[in-house]
């Protein structure tokens, strides 16, 4: 039986798929990163369940979509959002089967130390990107990179580890230390401080990926890298809980024993990651998603995935001219993603449809075209197998309303049951 592998989980939070270098960006230097793709498998499609941190988060550590975790909306002033719902993650099971587990970083998940860590470094959120060092101020992920250096040396031999740095930048508030922003400056760039911080992780990762690196030969090693979710840059319509493509792609990495390089197309999520942890440790997993080693040599076919989010709709009154807002109704919406098309479907709205190859600034909806509609049957068609397969009830239930719209030739848009949500 080969040796387990060491594996060292890096994350980002709110990081764009297209902020890489190797995907194509051509101001940004990620030299570390790029290095690690040029050697990983690279999956080019690739999407958060859940285009908000904490939802995206539990589907990560648990592999399975929102509905079922329970998590769909961030956390706090909670101790543990998962253990709290019935839901564990995949560390103690990692743990249990001999691995020294570690976590580093932004948790989301709630305030207290979850179970299954053998060293536990997290934080909820809301924490700012800037600490007090000693007589001055110290960016977070220079502290957290320090700390896992420490974990990598000091796990350099025994039993193997899995250890996860997560870092909250390049989330607002937008920051980066000097020697990174100054590139910038100047330049016309919208979002200089974003990217610089992109600039900066890719560095710190760089110091933790050549501490790996000079002992592969003594003991094997695997790297996953990814984000939460992404970054649409509307500040009026929020820069997540979108469906737009700049919220819910991700890049995602992964570089593991006898791994030949190269792209991947299938299109995959983050709940994907747990079950390759545990096949990568030898384990059995269950959940929603699948290991990204079977999909990447097509043992897994998969033809599309499932997205989900809650969109809020206002509710608001009006006397006069002035207009004021009572309340939100949660909308939930399912995306059937292939990564060059998606359907949304949205609780008492129109139907979506995006041809990505063609209109990838998604500017038009493509749903009422006579032409488009055996792709709208085929995603529908799985967004009705997925439902049933996971007992998705909201999912279920738009589908269904589509169907009905498929089959009178027009009608009224999917619609359900809405609860108004008052805001305190």
């Amino acid at each position: 039986m080969p040796a387990r592998p060491d594996i060292l989980l890096l994350m980002t939070d709110q990081q764009r798929w297209d902020s890489l270098g190797y995907a194509g960006n051509r101001f940004v230097r990620t030299p570390n990163l790029d290095r690690l793709a040029a050697g990983a498998l690279r999956f080019r499609h690739a999407a958060t369940p859940f285009p908000l941190c904490s939802p995206a988060r539990a589907g990560l550590w648990t592999g399975l979509h929102a509905h079922r975790h329970g998590v769909a909306d961030n956390i706090y002033r909670e101790p543990d959002a998962l253990a709290g719902r019935g839901r564990t993650t995949v560390f103690p099971a990692l743990r249990a089967a001999g691995y020294r587990t570690g976590y580093v970083g932004k948790w989301h998940l709630g305030e207290a130390r979850p179970d299954g860590f053998d060293h536990w470094s997290g934080y909820n959120s809301a924490a700012s990107h800037w600490i007090d060092g000693a007589g001055a101020r110290v960016w977070r992920p220079d502290r957290e990179t320090d700390e896992a250096a420490g974990l990598l040396r000091d796990w350099s031999s025994g039993p193997p580890f899995l250890l996860v740095v997560s870092y909250y930048p390049p989330h607002p508030p937008y920051d980066a230390p000097d020697a990174e922003l100054a590139r910038y400056r100047g330049t016309g760039n919208p979002h200089p401080a974003y990217y610089a911080a992109v600039d900066a992780l890719d560095s710190r990762i760089g110091r933790l990926l050549d501490m790996l690196a000079a002992r592969r030969q003594a003991r094997p090693a695997a790297v996953l890298f990814c984000s939460d979710h992404g970054e649409t840059f509307r500040s009026e319509r929020g820069s997540k809980r979108s469906t737009e493509e700049g919220a819910i792609r991700v890049p995602l990495l992964l570089d593991a024993p006898s791994v030949v390089p190269g792209d991947v197309d299938a299109p995959v999520t983050l709940l994907d990651v747990a079950p390759t942890l545990a096949g990568l440790a030898g384990l059995p997993s269950a959940g929603d998603g699948d290991d990204l080693l079977r999909i990447a040599a097509g043992i897994a076919g998969r033809r599309s995935v499932v997205i989900e989010n809650v969109a809020a709709e206002p509710v608001a009154t009006r006397t006069g001219n002035l207009r004021q807002e009572v309340g939100v109704i949660r909308r939930p919406e399912r995306v059937v993603w292939t990564g060059g098309a998606k359907l949304v479907l949205r609780e008492a709205s129109p139907p979506i449809l995006r041809d990505l190859a063609a209109d990838p600034e998604e500017r038009f909806n493509a749903w009422s075209s006579p032409s488009s509609q055996p792709r709208v049957r085929a995603l529908l068609q799985d967004l009705e197998e997925h439902s049933a397969r996971t007992a998705d009830r909201d999912g279920a239930g738009l589908a269904a309303g589509l169907r009905a719209i498929l089959e009178r030739g027009t009608g009224p848009a999917p619609a359900g049951p809405a609860t108004p949500q008052v805001r305190p």
